[in-house]
Protein backbone atom coordinates (compact mmCIF):
# COMPACT_ATOMS: atom_id res chain seq x y z
CA UNK A 1 0.00 0.00 0.00
CA UNK A 2 1.55 3.48 -1.01
CA UNK A 3 1.07 5.53 1.99
CA UNK A 4 1.56 9.37 2.12
CA UNK A 5 2.36 10.44 5.22
CA UNK A 6 0.76 14.13 5.60
CA UNK A 7 -0.65 15.58 2.61
CA UNK A 8 1.55 17.39 0.89
CA UNK A 9 3.64 17.64 3.20
CA UNK A 10 4.90 13.66 3.06
CA UNK A 11 8.05 13.98 1.70
CA UNK A 12 9.64 15.27 4.55
CA UNK A 13 7.66 13.33 7.15
CA UNK A 14 7.82 9.40 4.87
CA UNK A 15 11.59 9.78 4.87
CA UNK A 16 11.93 9.81 8.51
CA UNK A 17 9.35 7.29 8.92
CA UNK A 18 11.16 4.80 6.39
CA UNK A 19 14.90 6.04 8.41
CA UNK A 20 13.21 4.85 11.51
CA UNK A 21 11.29 1.79 9.79
CA UNK A 22 7.70 3.17 11.02
CA UNK A 23 5.77 2.89 8.05
CA UNK A 24 5.47 -0.98 8.27
CA UNK A 25 3.91 0.06 11.65
CA UNK A 26 1.69 2.81 10.31
CA UNK A 27 0.34 0.15 8.03
CA UNK A 28 -0.40 -2.22 10.85
CA UNK A 29 -1.98 0.20 12.90
CA UNK A 30 -4.65 1.81 10.08
CA UNK A 31 -5.58 -2.85 10.00
CA UNK A 32 -5.47 -2.79 13.62
CA UNK A 33 -8.00 0.16 13.29
CA UNK A 34 -10.10 -1.66 10.89
CA UNK A 35 -10.38 -4.78 12.92
CA UNK A 36 -11.14 -2.44 15.81
CA UNK A 37 -13.95 -0.48 13.70
CA UNK A 38 -15.57 -4.44 13.07
CA UNK A 39 -15.84 -4.78 16.51
CA UNK A 40 -17.55 -1.72 17.29
CA UNK A 41 -19.80 -1.20 13.97
CA UNK A 42 -22.32 -2.96 15.13
CA UNK A 43 -23.20 -0.90 18.06
CA UNK A 44 -26.84 1.69 17.41
CA UNK A 45 -24.30 4.36 18.09
CA UNK A 46 -23.94 6.84 14.66
CA UNK A 47 -20.23 7.55 13.12
CA UNK A 48 -21.01 11.45 13.80
CA UNK A 49 -22.03 10.54 17.44
CA UNK A 50 -18.37 8.79 18.17
CA UNK A 51 -16.64 11.24 16.43
CA UNK A 52 -18.19 13.92 18.74
CA UNK A 53 -17.39 11.65 21.63
CA UNK A 54 -13.71 12.54 21.67
CA UNK A 55 -14.76 16.18 22.56
CA UNK A 56 -16.06 14.51 26.46
CA UNK A 57 -12.51 13.50 27.66
CA UNK A 58 -10.44 15.87 25.95
CA UNK A 59 -12.91 18.52 27.75
CA UNK A 60 -12.18 16.44 31.10
CA UNK A 61 -8.48 16.56 30.29
CA UNK A 62 -9.02 20.31 30.02
CA UNK A 63 -9.87 21.18 33.38
CA UNK A 64 -7.72 18.57 34.92
CA UNK A 65 -4.57 20.73 33.49
CA UNK A 66 -6.59 23.48 35.14
CA UNK A 67 -5.95 21.68 38.78
CA UNK A 68 -2.46 20.88 37.00
CA UNK A 69 -3.68 16.71 38.05
CA UNK A 70 -0.86 15.46 35.51
CA UNK A 71 -2.19 12.30 35.31
CA UNK A 72 -6.09 12.27 35.11
CA UNK A 73 -5.38 14.72 32.25
CA UNK A 74 -2.88 12.38 30.27
CA UNK A 75 -5.57 9.45 30.87
CA UNK A 76 -8.38 11.48 29.62
CA UNK A 77 -6.07 11.98 26.59
CA UNK A 78 -5.33 8.66 26.16
CA UNK A 79 -9.04 8.01 25.94
CA UNK A 80 -9.77 10.38 23.67
CA UNK A 81 -7.02 8.98 21.09
CA UNK A 82 -8.76 5.62 21.71
CA UNK A 83 -12.07 6.67 21.15
CA UNK A 84 -10.84 8.61 17.60
CA UNK A 85 -9.31 5.08 16.40
CA UNK A 86 -12.67 3.21 16.70
CA UNK A 87 -14.14 5.81 15.42
CA UNK A 88 -11.63 5.97 12.29
CA UNK A 89 -12.49 2.41 12.02
CA UNK A 90 -16.21 2.69 12.47
CA UNK A 91 -16.37 4.99 9.11
CA UNK A 92 -14.34 2.51 7.11
CA UNK A 93 -16.21 -0.45 8.01
CA UNK A 94 -19.31 1.51 7.23
CA UNK A 95 -17.87 2.86 4.68
CA UNK A 96 -18.89 6.14 5.93
CA UNK A 97 -16.26 8.29 5.18
CA UNK A 98 -18.32 11.95 4.47
CA UNK A 99 -17.57 15.53 4.07
CA UNK A 100 -19.66 15.98 7.10
CA UNK A 101 -17.79 13.13 9.12
CA UNK A 102 -14.62 14.53 8.10
CA UNK A 103 -15.53 18.42 9.01
CA UNK A 104 -16.72 16.64 12.28
CA UNK A 105 -13.68 14.95 12.55
CA UNK A 106 -11.67 17.95 12.12
CA UNK A 107 -14.04 19.97 14.58
CA UNK A 108 -12.92 17.19 17.07
CA UNK A 109 -9.50 17.05 16.36
CA UNK A 110 -9.17 20.87 16.75
CA UNK A 111 -11.46 20.53 19.81
CA UNK A 112 -8.32 18.31 21.57
CA UNK A 113 -5.62 20.53 20.36
CA UNK A 114 -7.28 23.53 21.79
CA UNK A 115 -8.31 21.63 25.04
CA UNK A 116 -4.23 20.36 25.32
CA UNK A 117 -2.63 24.18 24.11
CA UNK A 118 -4.90 25.53 26.51
CA UNK A 119 -4.56 23.47 29.29
CA UNK A 120 -0.65 23.20 29.33
CA UNK A 121 -1.25 27.26 29.77
CA UNK A 122 -2.16 26.49 33.76
CA UNK A 123 0.98 24.24 34.20
CA UNK A 124 4.43 26.13 35.42
CA UNK A 125 7.26 25.36 32.74
CA UNK A 126 9.97 26.87 30.74
CA UNK A 127 10.23 26.44 26.95
CA UNK A 128 13.78 27.17 25.12
CA UNK A 129 14.06 30.42 23.47
CA UNK A 130 10.82 31.88 24.07
CA UNK A 131 8.05 32.89 26.55
CA UNK A 132 5.36 29.83 27.22
CA UNK A 133 2.35 32.13 26.24
CA UNK A 134 4.29 32.49 23.04
CA UNK A 135 4.79 29.12 22.28
CA UNK A 136 1.43 27.99 23.12
CA UNK A 137 -0.13 31.00 20.85
CA UNK A 138 2.45 29.64 17.87
CA UNK A 139 1.04 25.70 18.00
CA UNK A 140 -2.01 26.92 18.19
CA UNK A 141 -1.79 28.84 14.91
CA UNK A 142 -0.32 25.90 13.35
CA UNK A 143 -3.06 24.03 14.57
CA UNK A 144 -5.71 25.59 12.43
CA UNK A 145 -3.38 26.69 9.53
CA UNK A 146 -2.84 22.32 9.16
CA UNK A 147 -6.94 21.95 9.29
CA UNK A 148 -6.87 23.50 5.75
CA UNK A 149 -3.94 21.31 4.52
CA UNK A 150 -4.93 17.79 5.03
CA UNK A 151 -6.75 15.93 1.84
CA UNK A 152 -10.26 16.74 2.80
CA UNK A 153 -9.59 20.36 2.71
CA UNK A 154 -8.66 23.31 0.47
CA UNK A 155 -5.28 21.71 -0.45
CA UNK A 156 -6.48 18.19 -0.59
CA UNK A 157 -7.31 18.81 -4.59
CA UNK A 158 -4.20 18.98 -5.48
CA UNK A 159 -3.17 15.89 -4.05
CA UNK A 160 -3.14 12.47 -6.46
CA UNK A 161 -6.71 10.28 -5.62
CA UNK A 162 -4.75 7.02 -5.31
CA UNK A 163 -2.36 8.84 -2.54
CA UNK A 164 -3.51 7.41 0.98
CA UNK A 165 -2.97 9.48 4.08
CA UNK A 166 -1.44 7.53 6.96
CA UNK A 167 -4.18 8.03 10.09
CA UNK A 168 -2.79 10.21 12.89
CA UNK A 169 0.41 10.68 11.66
CA UNK A 170 0.14 14.39 11.26
CA UNK A 171 -0.98 15.01 14.90
CA UNK A 172 1.45 12.63 15.96
CA UNK A 173 4.08 14.31 14.94
CA UNK A 174 3.48 17.54 16.27
CA UNK A 175 1.69 17.52 19.48
CA UNK A 176 2.21 13.96 20.37
CA UNK A 177 5.54 14.84 22.15
CA UNK A 178 3.70 16.82 24.57
CA UNK A 179 1.43 14.34 25.54
CA UNK A 180 4.18 12.75 27.47
CA UNK A 181 5.74 15.82 28.45
CA UNK A 182 2.09 16.32 30.46
CA UNK A 183 2.56 13.08 31.52
CA UNK A 184 5.73 13.52 32.95
CA UNK A 185 4.70 16.89 34.40
CA UNK A 186 5.25 15.91 37.89
CA UNK A 187 8.41 14.35 37.72
CA UNK A 188 10.14 17.03 35.83
CA UNK A 189 8.17 20.29 34.23
CA UNK A 190 11.13 21.28 32.08
CA UNK A 191 10.46 18.07 30.21
CA UNK A 192 7.25 19.59 28.84
CA UNK A 193 9.05 22.96 28.02
CA UNK A 194 11.10 20.45 25.95
CA UNK A 195 8.54 19.03 24.14
CA UNK A 196 6.33 22.00 23.05
CA UNK A 197 9.73 23.43 21.74
CA UNK A 198 9.93 20.01 19.98
CA UNK A 199 6.35 20.63 18.80
CA UNK A 200 7.35 23.86 17.77
CA UNK A 201 10.31 22.81 15.34
CA UNK A 202 8.34 20.02 13.84
CA UNK A 203 5.22 21.83 13.40
CA UNK A 204 7.59 25.02 11.88
CA UNK A 205 9.49 22.59 9.69
CA UNK A 206 6.22 20.99 8.61
CA UNK A 207 4.65 24.03 7.48
CA UNK A 208 7.80 24.81 5.24
CA UNK A 209 7.16 21.80 3.36
CA UNK A 210 3.48 22.49 3.07
CA UNK A 211 4.12 25.79 1.50
CA UNK A 212 7.30 24.73 -0.99
CA UNK A 213 5.33 21.46 -2.29
CA UNK A 214 2.00 23.72 -2.77
CA UNK A 215 3.64 26.25 -4.71
CA UNK A 216 5.81 23.62 -6.90
CA UNK A 217 2.10 21.40 -7.46
CA UNK A 218 0.21 24.78 -8.46
CA UNK A 219 2.97 26.22 -10.63
CA UNK A 220 3.14 22.76 -12.25
CA UNK A 221 0.02 21.00 -12.83
CA UNK A 222 -2.07 22.43 -9.71
CA UNK A 223 -3.66 25.15 -12.39
CA UNK A 224 -5.40 22.38 -14.58
CA UNK A 225 -6.88 20.61 -11.12
CA UNK A 226 -7.91 23.74 -9.74
CA UNK A 227 -10.19 24.20 -13.14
Amino acid sequence: MNLVVVGNTGTLYKSLFKKLNMVDFFEAYDRFRLGIGKIFAPLNISTNTWTLLVLVPAIIAYFAMMYQNSLLAFSMLLLAGIIDIIDGGIARVRKDETTKGAWLADLADKGTETAILFGISFFVFTVPFMSKDFAILLLFTYAFIFSYIKPHGYFGRLLKPEKKQIPGADKIFRIGGIYFGILLYDTNPSYLGLLVFLAIILSSARLVQTLANTIKLITTNGRKQFK
